[in-house]
C-alpha cells in the first residue's frame, strides 16, 4: 500500500499547495478542484478548522480529508502525486481482485480475474511471455512479424488443452483478448530486447537518444545528395473534347508527380508528370533528365504566372547547364524501377544511388514534407481536390463531379504545380540562414572558398545508355540482287529508317548496328558495331506531322497485326477507339472518372513532351535557346551528331533519303538503272 502525509505530519516544503493545470477539463471538473484547493489553503497556509476548510470546499469534512490523503500521496520517485490523484477516476493504488472465484463474475464485474489468473498459474504466465518473446514458429522458420491477435489466440488453445479456469464470458469474448493485449503492451514497454520481431529490426535504433560521436555529415554542399520519389496529386482535373454533338467536359484520373530535390539548398531539380497507373521508369527518368538540362518559361494557362525569380537553377542560375548530382537517394517504393536508374541513369551520369529500408518513410523526409506544403498551398485549395485522405471534413462529397462543372482543365493543375514547384525555389528559410533555395546554389558557384567543382558528363558511347534514350542492337535490312535493289535500312517499332551512310553502302546489309532512340519523339541515332558513329537516321517517308513518343508508337501497333496498314492510320484508328470509349463512358456515368478520357490526355502530354524534344538543341551544345513544353526539358542529343532535320519532302526539292509512304510501299523492289 502506498504511504500518503496527513494533515498535521505534512513536511512544511510541501504545505504551498501546487497550482492546477485545468486545460482540457469539463467546466464542472474545473469548478471542483478550485474549491479543493481553496480548502487545502484554508485548512494549511492559514490554519482554519477543518470545518471552515470544508465549507469552503463545498464538501463535508471526510471528502475534504480523502482528497487531500490521494493529493498527499507518495509515488515511486518519493514525489507527492499531487492534483492528478484528486482528479475523477484516477486510480492511486494498484488493483487486486480479491474474489477468488469467477462463477459470479460477468463482462461487467471481472476487473483483474485475467491478472489473478497469472499470479496464480506460473505456468500459464511463462507460457504466454514464452509466445510473445519467441523466434521461431513449429516449423523452425524465423517468425518475421507478430500479431497481438495470434498470440491470443494461441493462448487460448494452449489454455484449453491444460483446462485451467477460464474468466468470464469464456475466452473467445473482446474482453478477455482485450486482457491478453493489455498484458503485451505492458510487457513489451520493459523489455526492448523484443521489439525486432514485434515493431521492425530499427525499432531499437529509434529508442536510442545518443549512442556516442554523431556521424560526420556527408552532404556539405550542393548536388551532394539528392532525393527522388513520386506523389499522387489529390486533385481530379478534367479534359475538353470536341464531340459531334459539340464540346464535352469529363473527370479524368490523377496525376503522378515525381520530384528532384537537393538536400543542402532544399531546391528541387527537377520533376515530371504522368498519368500512368502506377509510376513507371520513363517517369522517374524524365525528372533526373530535366535536372540536366536548361529550363526556360513557356506561356501558362491564365490567370496563373510565374513569381519574380522563379525557376529551376538549370534556367535561373547563369552558368548552370545541368545539376552534378553525387548520390541519388530513393526509399524502397522506388525498387520497382530500379533497373532503370542502375542501368541507365547511374551509367549515364555516373552518381551513387541509396535505397531506404523497408518503411522507413524518413529517408526522405524532406521531400515528404515537401509534397505535404504543396498540396497545403495549392492542390488542396482547388474544388476537386480529394483531401488528405477519406476522413478529411473538407473533403467535397464528389470530387469528380466538382471538376466537371468548374471545368477544372488538366493543364490547369500541371502549370498550377509548375508555378508552384518554382515559387519554392525562391522562398527564403530560417532553416537556412534566411536564404532561398536558389541563393544557396548561387554562392556555393561563386565562393572561391567551397571550391565546388561540378562532375563532367560521361562521355557518348554506343554500347551505354543516354538519360531518356533506349538503346538496342539492330539488324541492317536492305536487299541487292542483278536488276533489283533495297537500300539499307533498319526498323524499329515498324518503323524504318536509314541516313546517306547507310544508303550509300550495301555492305551494310545484313550486318548489326547500334541504335539509339529518344523515347520522347523518336530521334534516332546509329553507331558501327566498332563505336564509330552513323549520325542521325532520318525515318523512310518523312517525321510526323506532329512529333510522337516511342511509347505512342508502341501503344497504336498494340493488339492485332499491324502490316500492310501505315503508321498514320494506325494512330486515327487508336484515337477513333478511345473517343468511342470516352463517349460511351460519358453516356453511361457523366459524373464518373473515364479511364478512355483518360489516356487522351495522357496521350497529349506526351505530344507536348515530344514537342518539347523535337525543339532541343539537339547538338548537344548549350545555347541558352532551349525550348520546353508544360516543364519537360529536351535531352541533348550526343556531340558530333549532325544537326536535327526534318526530312519531310517539299515543292520542288528531293531529299537524299527515299521517300517511301508506308510498309507496303517500302517493301517493293526498285530496278537498278
Amino acid at each position: 500500500m502506498k504511504f500518503h502525509y496527513k494533515w498535521g505530519n505534512l513536511p512544511p516544503d510541501l504545505r504551498k499547495i501546487l497550482p492546477i493545470d485545468l486545460n482540457h477539463l469539463p467546466d464542472e471538473e474545473q469548478k471542483r478542484l478550485i474549491n479543493t484547493r481553496a480548502g487545502f489553503i484554508d485548512r494549511l497556509e492559514l490554519g482554519k478548522s477543518l470545518l471552515e476548510s470544508a465549507e469552503t470546499a463545498g464538501c463535508s469534512s471526510s471528502e475534504l480529508t480523502r482528497r487531500f490523503y490521494r493529493y498527499a500521496t507518495v509515488e515511486a520517485d518519493g514525489a507527492i502525486g499531487g492534483w492528478k490523484n484528486v482528479s475523477l477516476g484516477a486510480r492511486v493504488k494498484d488493483y487486486t481482485r480479491s474474489d477468488e472465484s469467477a462463477a459470479n463474475a460477468t463482462a461487467r464485474n471481472a476487473m483483474g480475474m485475467f491478472s489473478r489468473l497469472l499470479n496464480l498459474n506460473e505456468e500459464a504466465r511463462d507460457k504466454l511471455i514464452e509466445l510473445i518473446v519467441e523466434r521461431l514458429d513449429e516449423c523452425g522458420r524465423r517468425i518475421q512479424r507478430k500479431t497481438k491477435k495470434k498470440i491470443a489466440d494461441d493462448f487460448a488453445i494452449w489454455r484449453a488443452s491444460h483446462a485451467l479456469e477460464q474468466p468470464a464470458g469464456g475466452y473467445g469474448s473482446s474482453h478477455s483478448s482485450s486482457s491478453v493485449y493489455r498484458f503485451i503492451n505492458e510487457f513489451l514497454d520493459g523489455n526492448i530486447d523484443s521489439y525486432d520481431i514485434w515493431f521492425g529490426k530499427n525499432s531499437k535504433k529509434q529508442l536510442r537518444v545518443s549512442n556516442g560521436k554523431s556521424s560526420f555529415r556527408l552532404a556539405t554542399m550542393p548536388f551532394d545528395k539528392v532525393m527522388i520519389d513520386a506523389h499522387r496529386v489529390d486533385v481530379i482535373g478534367t479534359i475538353r473534347r470536341m464531340t459531334p454533338d459539340g464540346p464535352k467536359v469529363q473527370a479524368i484520373s490523377r496525376m503522378w508527380l515525381v520530384v528532384v530535390l537537393d538536400l543542402v539548398s532544399g531546391a528541387v531539380l527537377g520533376f515530371s508528370i504522368s498519368f500512368d497507373e502506377q509510376v513507371s521508369a520513363e517517369t522517374v527518368e524524365e525528372a533526373i533528365l530535366m535536372s540536366q538540362t536548361p529550363w526556360k518559361r513557356r506561356a501558362l494557362v491564365k490567370p496563373l504566372k510565374y513569381v519574380e525569380g522563379a525557376g529551376m537553377p538549370t534556367g535561373v542560375i547563369e552558368g548552370l547547364t545541368s545539376c552534378p548530382i553525387a548520390m541519388l537517394s530513393m526509399d524502397n517504393f522506388s525498387s520497382h524501377y530500379a533497373t532503370l536508374i542502375q542501368a541507365t541513369a547511374r551509367k549515364a551520369k555516373g552518381f551513387h544511388t541509396m535505397y531506404g529500408g523497408v518503411g522507413a518513410w524518413w529517408t526522405n523526409a524532406t521531400l515528404e514534407r515537401f509534397f505535404g506544403v504543396l498540396a497545403q498551398r495549392g492542390i488542396h485549395k482547388l474544388s476537386s481536390t480529394m483531401g488528405t485522405g477519406p476522413g478529411d471534413p473538407l473533403r467535397p462529397v464528389n470530387p469528380a463531379k466538382n471538376a466537371i462543372e468548374d471545368a477544372l482543365d488538366w493543364r490547369y493543375v500541371v502549370d498550377l504545380l509548375e508555378v508552384l514547384i518554382t515559387e519554392h525555389n525562391t522562398l527564403p528559410s530560417s532553416t537556412r540562414s534566411d536564404m532561398s533555395p536558389l541563393e544557396i546554389i548561387d554562392n556555393h558557384l561563386r565562393d572561391p572558398e567551397t571550391c565546388m567543382v561540378p562532375a563532367f558528363d560521361i562521355p557518348v558511347a554506343p554500347f551505354s545508355p543516354r538519360l531518356g534514350f533506349s538503346v538496342s542492337e539492330k539488324r541492317v535490312g536492305g536487299y541487292q540482287k542483278k536488276g533489283v535493289l533495297r537500300y539499307p535500312y533498319v526498323e524499329i517499332d515498324g518503323r524504318y529508317f536509314t541516313n546517306d551512310k547507310l544508303t550509300a553502302d550495301f555492305d551494310y546489309i545484313d550486318t548489326k548496328i547500334w541504335v539509339h532512340v529518344r523515347r520522347a519523339d523518336f530521334y534516332v541515332e546509329a553507331f558501327n558495331a566498332n563505336g564509330t558513329p552513323l549520325g542521325q537516321l532520318n525515318r523512310c517517308g518523312g517525321e510526323d506531322e506532329v512529333p510522337m513518343s516511342q511509347g505512342a508508337v508502341k501503344a497504336d501497333r498494340k493488339g492485332r497485326n499491324r502490316s500492310g496498314v501505315s503508321n498514320a492510320k494506325l494512330h486515327e484508328l487508336r484515337e477513333e477507339a478511345l473517343a468511342a470509349q470516352a463517349d460511351k463512358d460519358a453516356s453511361d456515368r457523366p459524373y464518373a472518372i473515364s479511364a478512355a478520357a483518360t489516356q487522351i490526355a495522357a496521350d497529349e502530354l506526351m505530344r507536348m513532351k515530344a514537342i518539347a524534344a523535337g525543339q532541343s538543341n539537339p547538338s548537344g551544345q548549350s545555347d541558352g535557346q532551349t525550348v520546353t513544353a508544360h516543364g519537360y526539358a529536351a535531352p541533348p542529343a550526343p556531340v558530333g551528331s549532325t544537326a536535327r532535320t526534318v526530312s519531310r519532302e517539299q515543292p520542288g526539292q528531293r531529299s537524299s533519303v527515299p521517300k517511301l509512304n508506308d510498309i507496303a510501299a517500302f517493301s517493293g523492289l526498285r530496278k537498278r538503272k
